[in-house]
C-alpha cells in the first residue's frame, strides 16, 4: 500500500511515518514549507509580494 503525509517534519508526523513503514507502506512526504516556497516563489513571478 501507499500513503502520502503532510507535515512529515513534525512530531505526529514523524510518527506517523515510522508506523507507515513497519506495517510495509510505501510512504512519499510532503513538507507544507516547501510547497508554499514554491507557490510563493511562482506566484513572485506574476505578481509583487
Amino acid at each position: 500500500m501507499r500513503a502520502l503525509v503532510t507535515g512529515g517534519a513534525g512530531f505526529l508526523g514523524s510518527h506517523i511515518i515510522n508506523e507507515l513503514v513497519e506495517a510495509n507502506y510505501d510512504v512519499r512526504v510532503l513538507w507544507l514549507k516547501t510547497l508554499c516556497s514554491m507557490i510563493r516563489e511562482n506566484a513572485s513571478r506574476t505578481i509583487t509580494l
